[in-house]
């Protein structure tokens, strides 16, 4: 009698514990940079941060999909936001879906919500379907030059998981070099030569990418930046090896190439979060 008793407690246990793990949410690691400042060549500083639409458009996307997002900082604080960013503009003109969009980042991003990258770098990676890293001039700074940037998307790409960036996300991949601080300051002095010799084993090397073009780089230089960038990530990401298949200016180009999805710039949004999502369901 006890033994069937027993025997019935474990085949309940272990239809709960089947259960739970079935109603668990995949997870999805997002990573953010936590400068707020963008330094020009002319001494200069632009106010910068993430931008609205590269943020909530993916995650919103990526929550009404039925993941879980995880939110990680060099410093586990919030990020800023480019106060530029909050433009109808970038919604279609609806002020509204702007509004929404804001309200959903607010709440995504609320302070207890925000992980440290180390302590996501060094934990179990393997928990999460994909890694997604939105632009804005902010990544140019701190997360091309960061050693927790370049283990996770070394992990990914090692796993062949999907790992998706838009606009200035995609210089981020710079972090996987051995010397990616290095490889930053030569492109600052325009040393081309010093600086293709430092990404000789970049592991996306010959891989087809996007990213904010030197043309759109040069309009925002004349409109809101008012200076000029110490380098062109679409220069920096080509001396590096990348194949860059980029479209003119606000067209809406989205690069898939083995586990890498990237999205050229702001109106690139909806189709990178499909293209992402595609990428994730098909791994399971």
């Amino acid at each position: 009698m006890m033994r069937k008793l027993l025997l019935a407690f474990m085949t309940v246990l272990l239809c709960l514990s089947f259960n739970i793990q079935a109603t668990q949410k995949r997870k999805v690691l997002v990573i953010m940079s936590n400068v707020d400042k963008l330094q020009l060549k002319d001494g200069k500083t632009y106010e910068t941060g993430f931008f609205l639409n590269e943020f909530a458009v993916p995650v919103k996307a990526i929550l009404d999909a039925g993941f879980d997002v995880v939110v990680a900082t060099p410093q586990g604080k919030k990020p800023a936001m480019d106060k530029h960013s909050k433009d109808p503009l970038f919604f279609q003109n609806d002020k509204k879906e702007m509004n929404d969009a804001f309200e959903l980042t607010e709440k995504v991003l609320a302070k207890r919500n925000i992980k440290k990258l180390s302590h996501i770098s060094d934990g179990n990676l393997d928990e999460f379907a994909g890694v997604f890293i939105p632009g804005g001039h902010a990544p140019m700074t701190d997360l091309m030059v960061d050693p927790s940037v370049g283990k996770i998307l070394t992990y990914f790409h090692k796993n062949a998981k999907p790992t998706a960036m838009i606009c200035h996300g995609p210089i981020a991949s710079i972090a996987v070099l051995e010397n990616p601080a290095a490889f930053r300051k030569k492109l600052t002095i325009d040393d081309k030569d010093a600086a293709e010799k430092l990404a000789e084993d970049w592991i996306y090397k010959g891989y087809e990418m996007t990213v904010f073009s030197t043309d759109e780089e040069k309009a925002a230089e004349k409109g809101q930046l008012k200076g000029k960038v110490e380098f062109y990530p679409e220069e920096a990401l080509e001396i590096a090896g990348a194949k860059i298949k980029n479209k003119d200016a606000m067209q809406d180009n989205v690069i898939q190439d083995r586990e890498l999805i990237t999205g050229q710039n702001p109106v690139s949004d909806n189709d990178l979060a499909k293209t992402f999502i595609e990428a994730m369901n098909k791994a399971k």
